[in-house]
């Protein structure tokens, strides 16, 4: 299977993939990434703040494959 590595990015925070992980595709492994933001965005929720959580998948060679953005606006309505 093909190896991926995912670069993740709180705002505050990144985060390198140093060792990868194999997928069975490259969709399967973009998948893998868009859920990670979904998570990374749960945990780190914030209360009445603006945040982008980015991440972006390389392929075995390190060559960019996929860029996204999960962008978080929040606050208590008056």
């Amino acid at each position: 299977m093909p190896l991926f590595f995912f670069e993740l990015d709180d705002g505050v925070r990144s985060f390198e993939d140093n060792e990868g992980s194999e997928h069975p595709s490259a969709e399967e492994a973009r998948q893998e990434l868009v859920a990670a933001l979904a998570m990374l965005a749960k945990d780190e929720l914030p209360d009445g703040h603006v945040r982008d959580f980015t991440g972006t998948l390389r392929d075995g060679d390190r060559k960019v494959l996929f860029n996204a953005t999960l962008s978080l606006r929040s606050g208590w309505a008056d």
